[in-house]
């Protein structure tokens, strides 16, 4: 159950890393691996929506939620949705924020990021740091550098709050 994967894989104060990975990023997958091994970081699990990138997780026997492609595909084919890759795309991301709403209503706090962010410590003690007295119940980057970028691409820590969960809803 997927209960019992996060309570093994939460630290102390119920927070854990979420790494979403994409098709195609194996050799970012190699490195987050050996830098997990390395810094003795355990508390995440894997996300990814590509089959093959799923497998290939699991051949290495590690933590991997597969988000069914196939589920969003079948509410978006060619035919209902013309060949609108933005409907597709959006799909995507709602299937992703509805797993992640999920982890909140379990009662687990997360730290959302892509494989492909570099870290030099454990991300989860520098955020679990900065809710220290239950000060913040989100906190998305603040740097301007990635502002082309998403909101749903990361780096997003969220608290299960009250607060954190209206939010993401």
């Amino acid at each position: 159950s997927v209960h019992v994967l996060y309570a093994k894989r939460a630290n102390k104060e119920n927070w854990m890393a979420i790494i979403h990975v994409n098709a195609n990023e194996l050799v970012e997958l190699n490195n987050f691996i050996c830098w997990s091994n390395r810094a003795e970081f355990r508390n995440f699990l894997f996300l990814t929506r590509d089959p093959m990138m799923y497998e290939e997780i699991m051949k290495r026997d590690m933590p991997v939620i597969y988000l069914d492609r196939s589920l969003v595909d079948a509410t978006n084919s060619p035919q209902s949705r013309g060949g609108n890759s933005d409907i597709e795309s959006a799909a995507s991301v709602l299937q992703r924020f509805d797993f992640l709403f999920s982890v909140l209503k379990a009662g687990y706090h997360f730290f959302y990021s892509s494989v492909r962010a570099v870290y030099l410590d454990d991300p989860l003690r520098q955020v679990s740091s900065f809710h220290t007295g239950e000060a913040y119940d989100v906190m998305v980057r603040g740097n301007n550098t990635h502002i082309a970028s998403a909101p749903y691409n990361g780096p997003l820590a969220v608290r299960s709050t009250n607060y954190g969960q209206y939010f993401w809803k």
